[in-house]
């Protein structure tokens, strides 16, 4: 089992976030469903492909989604996803740092812009909510390099 997480700057809903995970995976709608209930489906013919757990904050990046799924993505993918939710919602969206090698990545995050720019960011250490301090603008040669080592 594999999970996942996505950090996205504004309030999403429930249901845009699995509109857009069920586009975002290529996975049908009534695959995906809460974390709960993919866990009680788990080996069952009635089996998820996906679970999903979200958390809404009224500070900092406001909606917090993790999911889990059997299928592994690559770094890759991720960040490709993330640069997708960032257009779909409209918003700036975080994901761990994947283009370092992932014994450094603690507190390292890429945020994804609406515009397609990728910035690097470090946690701020503020126990309160998530918050990031964007470090430096990610290079679209870098960006294009990783996207195609799949």
């Amino acid at each position: 089992m594999e999970i996942f997480e996505l950090s996205i700057r504004s309030h999403v809903d429930h249901d845009a976030v699995f509109s857009f995970l069920s586009e975002a995976l290529n996975i049908a709608p009534c695959l995906i469903g809460n974390d709960a209930a993919y866990w009680e489906r788990s080996g069952s013919p009635a089996q998820l492909a996906v679970g999903v757990k979200i958390r809404w904050s009224d500070n900092g990046y406001r909606t917090f989604v993790v999911w889990y799924q059997e299928a592994e993505l690559s770094g890759s993918e991720l960040l490709t996803i993330a640069m997708r939710a960032a257009e779909f919602f409209c918003t700036w969206v975080a994901i761990g740092d994947v283009m370092v090698s992932s014994n450094v990545q603690c507190d390292r995050f890429l945020i994804a812009t609406p515009e397609g720019t990728i910035w690097r960011a470090h946690e701020k250490s503020n126990g309160e909510l998530f918050e990031l301090d964007v470090t430096s603008p990610v290079g679209s040669n870098e960006i294009c390099e990783f996207l195609h080592r799949r």
